[in-house]
């Protein structure tokens, strides 16, 4: 086994123990996006899009990971992987890409890693969503990714990034950090 997958094994025990039984609690679905068993070493990730979670998920469904290492089969429903490729905030944000000519960054999830800021399915959680914010930070330091695009603005921005500066004055909602030396870019 790759050393990176290795990583990314611990991760998700760690994330898993935090999530599963905080999810529990509040009754409501978590859930990841990107298979991230695709990740190697041999190609670097191009391009992480987070977003925030919009709470579309439900109530807590215990099976949905069995064990901690399901996690990073992505998002998984009736045992089935789904397609992150056919969600209409990656359609919008591949037409966006394709004006630079990049649209193409979408297309394979061994270079490509969509997730969520919080796996928490409910916006009315916030502080639980605030404790989770340390395992996509996680996540981010295992995958290294070469850019970030934080969809979502500040509440996605602001979560993982402590100092932003706007892009374009007012004439665009952008705003742009860094994680370490990773830029990261907010799209309100």
């Amino acid at each position: 086994m790759e050393e990176i997958q290795k990583e990314l094994e611990d991760w998700a025990k760690k994330a898993y123990d935090f999530y599963y039984p905080k999810a529990k609690e509040l009754d409501m679905d978590f859930y990841t996006q990107s298979n991230l068993r695709l990740i190697s070493e041999d190609e670097p990730v191009h391009l992480m899009v987070i977003g925030i979670n919009p709470g579309f998920g439900g109530r807590f469904q215990p099976d949905r990971f069995k064990e901690s290492s399901d996690i990073l089969d992505g998002n998984v429903v009736d045992g089935n992987p789904v397609k992150i490729q056919g969600f209409r905030i990656l359609k919008t944000l591949r037409s966006i890409l394709e004006y630079s000519g990049n649209g193409g960054l979408l297309d394979d999830e061994k270079t490509f890693v969509f997730t969520n800021a919080t796996f928490l399915a409910n916006s009315g959680v916030r502080e639980a969503q605030r404790d989770s914010i340390r395992y996509t930070k996680s996540l981010i330091e295992i995958i290294q990714p070469k850019h970030i695009i934080c969809l979502g603005g500040e509440n996605c921005i602001h979560l993982l990034v402590r100092n932003t500066q706007p892009l374009l004055s007012n004439t665009a909602k952008l705003e742009y950090g860094v994680i370490g030396n990773i830029p990261v870019y907010g799209i309100k």
